[in-house]
């Protein structure tokens, strides 16, 4: 009884803490929300949804938070005018990646650095790499984008940037996707699967709510990252432990069909480029389990993988081998990537992006192919 009593007082000592600890963090305001900011997106009839035109936020994650502005398109870009003689428009579709704003400012994102370099380069020209990334645009919204509101910038050359890590996933499911009544993403699937997925509704949770958790998370993940990684971050992809994953060699059905949906789809997306003459370049922006060997350790056994089943370039390989067949050139800087990541030096160490070190490389190998 007297270890009951004790038990009990600690407990009571602890809630009345975090309540006092959560009211005051709550009324001076010193724990903002993790995440993308509430109004970021809006609904969109033919996108599912779209970036909020002129919407200024704050990315917030434990490494990083980043301004941003999108402009009256909503484009993570400059304001755009009438189209001068003198303009060259490089139209850039993508994801998350080409969006860019992971610890990045707009003039360090991967695409404003290319920008910077053709200047640079060709003083009597004007280059505009215009940003039409939007994060979870696969190539079924960007196709859509492209053949309705795209092209009406005149574009001069298409650049397309996929992501090895779910390029033809993300295009194959064609995910659900609505805009809740804060401005957020709410999304009928979760690439989590399995007991994970409760502990990540739980954690989505907290998040929402308490200012304590957050403040708790923040410093845990900063102290712990090293576990983070070890013990989460290879699961954030999970494809049924390596049934269904896109790097085994052997492709299950679905995959096969996934992989069959996204070549359709860039298809579609070179048969625009051809029929307005326009020059198009893939970019294939490699996974962090790709370049860093760590994380392809901790990739390869969270996906329960073994020796002479996968070939982690394969996303690489269907690409290039597309490419080759319709005559559009791919810009694979994995080789580059793997020589210049040592010690995690291109991406964030919990966070999958680009670093600013990252956006740079990659503005480089860009700029040296097109």
């Amino acid at each position: 009884m007297k270890y009951r009593h004790k038990l009990v007082s600690i407990v009571i000592a602890l809630v009345i803490s975090v309540s006092v600890t959560e009211v005051g963090l709550r009324m001076l305001r010193l724990v903002p929300h993790e995440g993308y900011p509430d109004g970021m997106y809006q609904k969109d009839e033919l996108l599912g949804y779209s970036l909020t035109p002129n919407f200024e936020g704050k990315l917030i994650k434990h490494e990083f938070a980043t301004k941003f502005r999108t402009n009256s398109i909503g484009m993570n870009d400059v304001e755009y005018g009438q189209k001068n003689e003198d303009d060259y428009r490089v139209l850039a579709l993508g994801a998350s990646f080409a969006w860019g704003a992971y610890g990045a400012g707009l003039n360090e994102t991967f695409l404003k650095k290319l920008e910077q370099k053709l200047n640079t380069e060709h003083n009597n020209t004007n280059y505009q790499v215009m940003n039409a990334g939007v994060p979870g645009y696969a190539l079924d919204r960007q196709l859509l984008w492209l053949k309705n509101r795209g092209l009406a910038f005149k574009p001069d050359m298409l650049l397309v940037t996929v992501y090895a890590g779910n390029v033809f996933h993300e295009a194959a499911i064609k995910r659900a996707v609505t805009v809740d009544e804060r401005g957020q993403l709410v999304s009928q699937k979760h690439i989590i699967k399995g007991g994970f997925a409760f502990f990540v509704k739980i954690r989505d949770f907290f998040i929402k709510h308490s200012h304590f958790y957050r403040m708790a998370e923040n410093k845990c993940a900063n102290l712990l990252s090293r576990f983070v990684e070890r013990e989460f971050l290879g699961k954030m992809q999970n494809w049924d432990k390596g049934k269904n994953n896109v790097f085994m060699i052997r492709s299950s059905d679905m995959v096969t069909g996934e992989i069959n949906t996204a070549l359709d789809m860039l298809g579609e997306i070179n048969d625009i480029a051809k029929e307005n003459k326009l020059p198009i370049f893939v970019v294939i922006i490699p996974s962090k389990y790709q370049v860093d060997d760590y994380f392809k350790e901790l990739f390869i056994k969270d996906n329960g993988m073994f020796a002479g089943t996968y070939d982690m370039e394969k996303p690489q390989k269907i690409l290039a081998k597309w490419g080759k067949e319709n005559g559009v050139e791919i810009i694979d800087p994995i080789r580059e990537f793997r020589d210049k990541n040592q010690g995690g030096g291109l991406y964030w160490r919990i966070n999958p992006h680009l670093n600013k070190r990252g956006n740079e490389i990659l503005s480089g190998t860009i700029f040296g192919s097109i």
